[in-house]
């Protein structure tokens, strides 16, 4: 009930947001401000759902298991991902790299043990 209650009121400014798109003008201070709406809908599903994870694990929902990881393969994903969601293709296209320095010892969830 939680999650229909916060997330009812992002979907008619997401479809707003849309139909504004549809009709753009050449105006920049409009581009602007779609893009800054857009943002803060995104951002605002992301804490929406965020708080229903959290909400989730403190009622039992949920169980997490902490098991030892790879802090190395972790990092590459994530900057995999968040590299994918941001430019994608488009910094393929660009030769856009990004280089990582990552721990010469054995990464764990609690820190570098040295090899």
């Amino acid at each position: 009930m939680l999650g229909h209650e916060l997330r009812n009121p992002l979907a008619p400014i997401r479809n707003a947001l849309d139909l504004m798109r549809i009709n753009a003008g050449t105006d920049p201070t409009h581009e602007w401000a779609r893009s800054v709406i857009d943002r803060q809908v995104t951002q605002l599903s992301r804490l929406v759902d965020d708080l229903l994870d959290v909400s989730r694990i403190t009622s039992g929902k949920i169980v997490l298991q902490r098991e030892p990881m790879e802090l190395n393969a972790a990092v590459v994903r994530a900057v995999d991902a968040s590299r994918f969601a941001h430019r994608g293709a488009q910094a393929d296209a660009a030769g856009e790299r990004v280089e990582l320095n990552l721990c010469r010892w054995r990464p764990t969830s609690r820190g570098c043990l040295r090899w």
